[in-house]
């Protein structure tokens, strides 16, 4: 039993010291940041918006093959003044089994100046830890980090 335990341990330090041990030339010329590339990148994406606001239709009936009429909110691009725009766009459908009310109130909330970092920084900071709710403190750590604004727009990321 020692000797099997001494050969996985060797093992494991053998792969994990050639993770560290990669040859220079398969190194990114560009270095971290991405060289020219990532320059261009960012100048694109931190650029002018070319459509810089969101426009919602809230509860647009569907109608299912089977007569069913489901509820859907549809999010549009907009002008500056938050008028949808009539040029075409890609189309991305995102079905949820949870109800519209959660990510209506996770995006109203997120759509207010000052009150999304304050929601982030507040979820990512609440430590229930030592209370009856302490199992809490890893959803409000997921939401902090992101989870949030999975059910909502995410009104920093624009269309081009």
């Amino acid at each position: 039993m020692g000797f099997l335990v001494k050969t996985v341990v060797a093992l494991t330090a053998v792969v994990a010291a050639t993770q560290f041990l990669a040859p220079a030339a398969t190194a990114d010329p560009a270095g971290p940041d991405g060289g020219a590339s990532g320059a261009e990148w960012a100048a694109t994406e931190d650029g002018p918006q070319l459509y810089p606001n969101v426009y919602i239709d809230w509860d647009v009936p569907v109608t299912m093959s089977d007569g069913t009429v489901l509820k859907a909110n549809v999010y549009h691009p907009a002008d500056a003044a938050g008028h949808p725009v009539t040029d075409p766009t890609p189309s991305i459908l995102n079905f949820t089994p949870y109800t519209k009310l959660g990510s209506m109130i996770a995006d109203s909330a997120l759509s207010v100046p000052g009150l999304s970092d304050l929601l982030v920084q507040l979820f990512r900071t609440a430590d229930l830890s030592g209370t009856p709710f302490s199992g809490l403190t890893d959803l409000t750590r997921a939401l902090g980090g992101g989870l949030l604004r999975n059910f909502s727009v995410d009104r920093h990321r624009r269309l081009r």
